[in-house]
């Protein structure tokens, strides 16, 4: 087993921000009906975070316009995004 550095981790990704430009981020659209495939301004999305009991709850809002890269249903508002500019 290792451990992976902060440095080592970076290095392996090209040095990419968490929000660059071709990255992924499972983010909640505040209810906003995005069919897949669709693009979003990122200020509509805010980054979800997964609770350790599994729950989701919304995080910081977003840069930039996504894509949605996932299904949902009505009650379903987290979903995966690709960031596009």
């Amino acid at each position: 087993t290792q451990l992976a550095t902060t440095a080592f981790v970076t290095g392996a990704v090209g040095g990419y921000a968490a929000d660059a430009v071709g990255t992924y981020v499972l983010a909640y659209d505040g209810g906003i009906s995005v069919a897949f495939g669709s693009t979003i301004a990122g200020s509509s999305l805010l980054a979800a975070q997964i609770a350790l009991s599994g729950g989701i709850s919304s995080g910081t809002a977003l840069s930039g316009t996504w894509r949605r890269m996932g299904y949902g249903n009505g009650s379903q508002t987290t979903s995966l995004y690709v960031r596009i500019s």
